[in-house]
Parts: structure tokens; sequence; C-alpha cells
């Protein structure tokens, strides 16, 4: 009589609990980078900075402003998720609008530091940090009896 040799797969009760623990910790993982990528809403900026105000006649038609002198300007999903965030100052530098930055983009959802590459050059200085989730833009003059700047952060 013939048998068919069936190939039993014999897995420890270890082996078994490390698969399992493998899989539980890869699924969050995954959850956890969408948790760190957490972009803002509208809601969250309007929180924040109060509801929208005009715009200069400059600003593009889908972007939002927000605060005095149209200090935050955002571009939104139709969902109402920021894509692209510009703050700028036209006087005050870089270190005012961290304190802005950091209100609206914590440092915990910007994911791991990429890449930071910065260019000065003479009366201007341009800093470009890439992390997981998006990428920032540092701008500021540097030669002017003032320190115009802005930073523009882009969602991957």
């Amino acid at each position: 009589m013939f048998k068919a040799a069936i190939p039993v797969l014999h897995v420890s009760s270890a082996s078994a609990l490390l698969i399992s623990c493998s899989m539980f910790f890869l699924s969050t993982a995954s959850s956890g980078l969408k948790k760190r990528c957490a972009k803002p809403t509208r809601a969250t900026i309007e929180e924040k900075f109060g509801k929208s105000v005009k715009c200069r006649d400059n600003a593009k038609p889908e972007v939002e402003c927000f605060g005095n002198d149209d200090l935050l300007q955002a571009e939104f999903t139709a969902e109402g998720v920021a894509k692209k965030i510009y703050f700028w100052t036209g006087c005050n530098g870089l270190w005012t609008l961290q304190k802005f930055l950091d209100r609206i983009i914590p440092t915990n959802t910007r994911g791991k530091v990429r890449r930071r590459s910065e260019n000065p050059s003479g009366c201007q200085t341009r800093i470009v940090e890439e992390y997981d989730c998006l990428t920032m833009e540092f701008f500021q003059e540097n030669c002017m009896g003032c320190a115009p700047a802005s930073i523009i952060v882009t969602w991957k």
C-alpha cells in the first residue's frame, strides 16, 4: 500500500512565541510611525492661532492664512489635513519662528532625522532638514539690520 508522506512542521512553543512577538512588534512599529507622522489639521491650527484670516494679495488661492500679518500660511487636503505650512516673520529671525513651529509640529511628530544641510552664504542662511515624515526648509536674511526669516514644512 502507498502512503503519502505529508511533511509536518514541528514548531517549538518558544519558536511560536518568538514568531508571535515579532508579528506584534512589527505591527506596533508601523502604527507608531503613523502616530509619529501625524499631520496637523485645520482644527489644530485654528485652536492655536484662531480662525483663518484674509491673506495678503500675493498668497496663492489654495493657501489659508492664520495669525497677525499672515504669520502662518497653510495648504490643506480636502479632508483638512496640512500638506504644506509656511511660517514667516518680517524682522524677528528664525528663533521666533521656531517657537511657533514647535507648537504646531512637535519634534516627536517629525520622525527620525534623515539628513540635515546648512548653507550659510554671505547674508543668507539656508538650512534643510529631512525627516521620515516631512522636510523643513529654514531661511534667514542676516544683513538687513533685522532678520527676515521663513520656515517651509512639506509632508511626504
